[in-house]
């Protein structure tokens, strides 16, 4: 169905202009500006995505009311056979894209994405006030299943699970992209962010750009959190968990190089190179 219909069904009236914006297997974002200059950020799945967009809404929700900026999402409801989120639009830079331009500020980024990371961890869940299925943690494999189990399971933390650089907004230190938030050991976000950086990172900046940028971060994390200590059975995991992501795009040499990263990062964590 055409968005320009979707739109006349949620009475969204008085459309300027309408651009698509992103689009992945699951979803596309559209930008829409009507014409009274307001503008909006539109969401379109399927329609049994409906419990996931609102679960999303109640978890973005409840981090605006703690603190963490994120979009405003105005509804959520199902039209014909469509999800559809309704949310505001933030006019923002990616630290992705300000890293890109200004690579020589990597470790100024890098403490500001700590310190927000660390306090998305500092959240409490006990009194989160919507269940939060922790099926994006479930294991995808033996293999899998066994690095968790030697993982620490610390207290829960609430955990984005997606957190790099085209996730956060710098202008407006906002946080974008729900989709795999869950709760448990903080940990795991960590060891999953390290792995987004140093494996996905190095296609889009130098090794200087992404070490000093983690230097940053790690100091950020810090300034509002404990020592993070031994993350080495977590970053076996993000290893292994990142092979499954990316399984359609790997050939046997790209896992061999995520081997490859876990072992390399392993010796630097254990040799207290750097503190993840």
């Amino acid at each position: 169905m055409e968005i320009n219909v979707l739109l006349e069904k949620l009475k969204v009236n008085e459309v300027d202009t309408i651009s698509s914006v992103a689009e992945s297997k699951d979803s596309s974002v559209w930008k829409v500006v009507l014409k009274e200059g307001s503008v909006l950020a539109v969401r379109i799945s399927e329609k049994e995505n409906l419990n996931r967009f609102k679960r999303e809404e109640a978890i973005m929700k409840y981090v605006r009311k703690m603190g963490i900026p994120c979009p405003l999402v105005y509804r959520v409801e199902n039209v014909a056979q469509h999800s559809i989120m309704l949310m505001e639009w933030v006019e923002a830079k990616t630290v992705f894209h300000h890293l890109l331009e200004r690579p020589q500020e990597s470790f100024g980024l890098g403490v500001k994405f700590g310190v927000m990371q660390a306090m998305l961890h500092n959240l409490p869940v006990h009194d989160f006030p919507y269940h939060i299925s922790e099926n994006w943690l479930k294991p995808k494999s033996d293999i899998e299943e066994e690095l968790l189990s030697k993982c620490h399971n610390e207290k829960h933390s609430l955990l984005h699970l997606d957190y790099h650089p085209l996730n956060v907004l710098i202008n407006v230190d906002g946080v974008i992209d729900w989709a795999n938030c869950s709760y448990g050991d903080y940990h795991l976000d960590l060891a999953r962010t390290l792995s987004i950086l140093e494996i996905q990172g190095s296609q889009f900046f130098s090794d200087t750009t992404i070490s000093t940028f983690i230097k940053g971060w790690y100091k950020g994390y810090r300034s509002k959190r404990e020592d993070v200590g031994d993350l080495s059975p977590y970053v076996a995991w993000a290893g292994e968990r990142m092979k499954f992501d990316m399984a359609s795009q790997l050939d046997e040499k790209g896992k061999r190089e995520i081997d490859d990263w876990v072992r390399n990062r392993t010796m630097m964590i254990r040799s207290a190179e750097i503190g993840f």
